[in-house]
């Protein structure tokens, strides 16, 4: 057991380097391929406004800058307080 682990040894340590320098010079190379320092952002979408329906079944979600009707399930109503779908006589709309 001895000789097979002295034989390993070298082995180990020797792959366990390549595999360090490995990872060193590729993250070498992509930050010298690129501006150093600069953060690359999306724009920001605008703002959309969530706001409530005409028809009490419905609403408005905002999701990444964008606007959708979202419909409350059968007989219940939206609350504008706590902005969700509730009872029609707990949502007074």
């Amino acid at each position: 057991m001895k000789l097979l682990t002295l034989f390993l040894f070298p082995i180990l340590i020797f792959g366990y380097h390549v595999i360090n320098n490995e990872y060193k010079t590729a993250a070498k190379q992509s930050v010298a391929g690129s501006s150093v320092g600069v953060i690359s952002r999306k724009p920001r979408s605008p703002p959309c406004r969530e706001w409530h329906r005409p028809s009490c079944g419905q609403f408005t979600r905002c999701s990444n800058g964008r606007e959708y009707v979202m419909d409350c399930p059968s007989g219940l109503h939206f609350d504008t307080r706590l902005k969700i779908c509730d009872y029609p006589e707990n949502a007074k709309c």
